[in-house]
């Protein structure tokens, strides 16, 4: 007989723990899986905090010199719930009272007392076996390793385990536990994080961190003396991050120095290199589900082998200015490559009191977060969606369906694009497909990032910087979300942008009527396809050689691009002076996608000095020509760069009416220059052959003389074919 899982009970808000009976290290693993409900109501030194309510707490009676607390004493409701403001009352109407030292619990559903655990499942070929419930299960090798490093040797231990705790052959079961994560996480005590074994230099590692950042004990004493009480999730410490300001940061900053760290530049270059292989060689920093466990997380602790830390330890070596200062750059990046910096960041902004009054820290749209962990990894590609919507920056309002294993990746990555375009009113994500790849994974249309893969080029969007506004004041126009905002239009939002770029607000979407919009052969709720209303701009007519990695790794790529530039000019007489070579000015403008050309604070010295530099590099002007104006560099290092961050993943195309371009490699001529309304840069769109009106999405384009919305002049868009574009 196999082991079987209990169901959970959804009245009771139930979950499973793991209870890990003690033993010596070499003893077989024993446990037991049981079912108990969540609870609502968890108990604390301090006081009573009530996570449904987000936020209602009640305080002991403080003792007050000459006043002895009676029995009939009743504790304070010390803090507003999560999201509201000062001017916000509270209704207690139905709320319990408590009175007296200790409070009487009878009744009420009470959080259980648990730790949670957060690390890799590692290879899922490579396990060993465990008992659970006297039933021999196995469990992959890295979480029999953390279970017999975490197993105390005369008591038991009671944990969260998601390998466990979750009939992972139950799919409706997964799909059911993945929005009570964040509850999960948020409710247990301790969050214990296993690194796996030790390797390398990974005990001198933790050693150096300890030393830099403060041993667990001397940090817990610290953090504890600091600041009120808001409950359990918010922190008595007030942080390190950018978040703190003048003296508050200077007092902090000045405590924690007292603890007995020691000095950056008493480190010596085995200990750095120690802790460079801690970051770089341990897949869980990679983990996509570690962002929101530790994120949600009251209390952390780090195993690693032998060796233990605490996380207050590892956020203030991180946060520490002399060691940011004294390794400069190289310790810098570590932090960033690894995503250490960002979830230390996304755990001080969850724990700040100040959310107490609905202040967010830090917040992001989601789609900013799904492009900030793209690099991070998962054994199942929806988790690169589900594990994120536990994070508080995720708006409620944006129109995800379920979590539900049962669905295909493809259905998965379309709803949430299609969620993201219907709340944000804004075609950002569309330029998030753009890829090199003739063909895509899992079965995705050519409009839906597929997050399991990296970007080939940066996108012309930068999610929140406005450069380009090419439809001007127009607003997204789809059957697909007319008829969703007619169902719920509360769904809807006004976009409010940079009205000094040109860009307005997207206001008025049910006005208008789906009569306006052509036929399209498919349904407006067939999520594999994209009907957007736009107009098309031109045609593809020369396409420029694409630049490879080898050519980019081996200098070949100035050859390509002197071969683009002669596509418009090919006349090299040195004696031309600049202003007689305005092609080439428009050239080098569209190779840089204008943004070097629009500098915080225009100067037309700038632009001069910028294009002399270009014509220098690409030898059209000599050093000893008469026609410099400008005392230049000696070196062109620096437009030399420039170039190079812009072509990775782009070619240079012109059109049949002669407007240049960039475009993405998978472009070739044929393919249409189209404005979907709404969005900020143009697209490279390519016709279906023998499917009218419908388009494979190539990429966003950059197209000189367009991208601040000179064609959505009323007489300029009159003269331009408006139609439906179906993606697919």
């Amino acid at each position: 007989m196999a082991f079987q899982y209990v169901p959970l009970n959804p009245t009771t808000d139930e979950i499973r723990l793991l209870t890990l009976h003690p033993g010596s290290p070499e003893a077989v693993i024993q446990c037991d899986v049981a079912n108990t409900p969540l609870g609502d109501y968890s108990i604390h030194g301090e006081g009573i905090y009530r996570w449904s309510e987000g936020g209602i707490a009640w305080t002991r009676p403080k003792p007050r010199p000459g006043v002895e607390a009676s029995e009939d004493t009743e504790w304070e409701i010390s803090c507003l719930p999560t999201g509201g403001s000062t001017g916000d009352a509270i209704d207690i109407t139905g709320l319990p009272q408590f009175r007296g030292e200790t409070a009487d619990m009878t009744g009420l559903s009470v959080v259980p007392t648990y730790e949670a655990l957060s690390y890799t499942w590692g290879d899922h070929s490579a396990t060993a076996p465990i008992l659970v419930n006297g039933f021999e299960l196995q469990v992959t090798v890295n979480l029999f390793r953390a279970l017999q490093r975490l197993r105390k040797g005369g008591e038991k231990r009671v944990l969260w385990v998601d390998a466990l705790c979750i009939d992972q052959s139950n799919l409706t079961e997964r799909s059911e536990q993945v929005p009570r994560m964040r509850s999960i996480y948020q409710r247990a005590e301790q969050v214990v994080v296993w690194l796996g074994e030790a390797m390398g230099a990974s005990d001198l590692a933790v050693d150096t961190l300890e030393g830099l950042g403060g041993r667990r004990g001397d940090m817990k004493d610290f953090i504890k003396g600091q600041g009120e009480w808001f409950g359990p999730q918010f922190d008595h410490f007030p942080g390190i991050g950018r978040g703190i300001k003048g003296g508050e940061r200077q007092r902090v900053t000045e405590g924690l120095r007292q603890l007995n760290v020691i000095d950056p530049g008493d480190v010596d270059v085995s200990g750095m290199a120690a802790i460079e292989r801690f970051f770089k060689f341990r897949d869980y920093w990679t983990r996509i589900w570690i962002i929101q466990e530790i994120a949600h997380a009251r209390s952390i602790k780090i195993y690693c082998g032998s060796k233990s830390m605490g996380w207050e330890t590892l956020a203030y070596t991180v946060y520490r200015d002399e060691l940011r200062q004294g390794y400069g750059v190289v310790f810098n990046r570590l932090l960033d490559a690894s995503g250490v910096r960002k979830l230390i960041g996304i755990n001080w902004a969850i724990r700040q009191p100040m959310r107490v009054w609905g202040h967010e820290i830090g917040s992001t749209s989601f789609l900013q977060l799904l492009v900030d962990f793209r690099h991070h990894k998962c054994t199942d590609p929806r988790d690169k969606v589900y594990a994120l919507l536990g994070l508080p920056s995720v708006n409620k309002s944006i129109p995800f369906p379920m979590p539900d294993y049962r669905k295909s990746v493809s259905t998965v990555y379309c709803e949430t694009a299609r969620a993201i375009i219907q709340y944000e009113r804004a075609l950002d994500i569309l330029c998030l497909a753009h890829s090199d790849l003739d063909g895509t994974q899992h079965g995705l249309p050519s409009w839906a990032p597929d997050w399991t893969l990296q970007p080939t080029a940066v996108p012309l969007v930068g999610l929140g910087d406005r450069a380009y506004v090419v439809s001007g004041e127009s607003v997204v126009d789809s059957p697909v979300f007319k008829s969703q905002l007619r169902q719920g239009e509360e769904a809807a939002r006004n976009v409010i942008r940079d009205g000094t770029k040109g860009v307005k607000v997207l206001d008025e979407i049910k006005g208008k009527s789906s009569s306006q919009l052509s036929h399209t052969h498919h349904p407006p709720n067939d999520i594999y396809v994209l009907p957007l209303k736009g107009a098309e701009v031109d045609v593809l007519a020369v396409v420029g050689r694409s630049i490879t990695d080898v050519a980019l790794s081996s200098g070949e790529w100035r050859s390509v691009v002197r071969e683009w530039e002669d596509m418009i000019d090919s006349d090299r007489n040195q004696l031309r002076a600049p202003w007689l070579q305005r092609r080439v000015f428009d050239f080098c403008c569209t190779l840089l996608k204008g943004r070097a050309s629009t500098p915080e604070e225009p100067d037309v010295n700038w632009l001069e000095v910028l294009f002399e530099k270009y014509l220098l590099w690409s030898g059209r002007l000599g050093p000893e020509s008469p026609y410099l104006r400008h005392q230049l560099m000696a070196r062109l290092d620096n437009i030399e760069k420039l170039i190079r961050a812009n072509i990775p993943g782009w070619k240079f195309a012109t059109t049949a009416k002669g407007m240049m371009s960039m475009v993405p490699n998978r472009a070739r001529e044929g393919d249409i220059i189209a404005i979907l309304f709404g969005a900020d840069v143009p697209f490279v769109l390519r016709p279906v052959p023998g499917n009218t009106g419908h388009f494979l999405q190539i990429g966003n384009a950059y197209v000189d003389g367009i991208m601040n919305g000179e064609l959505m002049e009323d007489e300029k868009l009159r003269g331009l074919p408006k139609r439906v574009f179906t993606l697919v």
